[in-house]
């Protein structure tokens, strides 16, 4: 009896700490790093694990990977409208869809981005939470 307790327990939490199942038609932040002339200048449905808060706009290939700190492969920079809240995905997996692009233009400063490719959100698409 005590075994079967101990196996449940461990059931449930393996279930609540896994990472969420991506859609089948989303790509991850590598995928689009790794793929990025590919990809530029499209509009893509990426998961990942958000962060949105004061300097921190991005999109992560995973909460593990943004402790890693993997930049460069790993996270996707965003640029969020201003007329958009994003505080509610902080730190939360989503699926969001926004044109990508290798590197932002010149002109353009993204304050708390994570890397130089970047997903640009519109307004009337916001992320959305996975479960």
């Amino acid at each position: 009896m005590k075994s079967i307790n101990v196996t449940l327990v461990a059931l449930v939490l393996t279930s609540c700490s896994a990472i969420p199942t991506k859609s089948s038609d989303a790509l991850t932040p590598s995928m689009l790093n790794a793929m990025m002339s590919e990809h530029h200048g499209q509009r893509v449905k990426v998961f990942g694990w958000m962060t949105s808060s004061f300097e921190r706009y991005g999109l992560w290939e995973s909460r593990a990977a943004f402790d890693r700190g993997n930049y460069a492969d790993d996270c996707i920079s965003l640029l969020i409208p201003e007329v958009m809240d994003t505080s509610l995905y902080d730190r939360r997996y989503v699926e969001l869809e926004g044109n990508f692009i290798q590197r932002p233009e010149e002109n353009t400063i993204n304050l708390g981005a994570c890397n130089k490719t970047t997903i640009i959100l519109s307004a009337e698409s916001p992320p959305e939470l996975v479960k």
